[in-house]
């Protein structure tokens, strides 16, 4: 939705500097207006930096599953545990017990 226009980063900040002065010559209706659009400014804001967070989640959490999918299709391994017979036992301690 198009809300009211933000400022500027960089933008003039004597107009701002206007603002604040004028804070407190305004009449506590014109500064609850104020004080909410200032809220809607922020809540605005704030839900659009938590549903990027959530978009930037979900798209590294897509990119595993993608690669996990990719991996089962392109690797056909399928690795098996196999018991370790008395002949690799014996095998081993012929060598002194090392494995290479």
């Amino acid at each position: 939705g198009s809300g009211p226009a933000l400022p500027v980063a960089g933008g003039s900040s004597s107009a701002l500097l206007a603002d604040a002065a004028d804070a407190p010559a305004r009449s506590p209706k014109a500064q609850a207006i104020a004080e909410a659009e200032r809220q809607q400014i922020f809540d605005r804001l704030y839900n659009s930096a938590r549903e990027q967070r959530i978009r930037r989640r979900t798209h590294q959490e897509l990119g595993k599953l993608h690669d996990e999918v990719r991996m089962a299709v392109d690797c056909p391994f399928d690795p098996r545990v196999h018991k370790q017979s008395g002949l690799v036992s014996a095998g081993l301690a012929r060598r002194g017990g090392r494995g290479y």
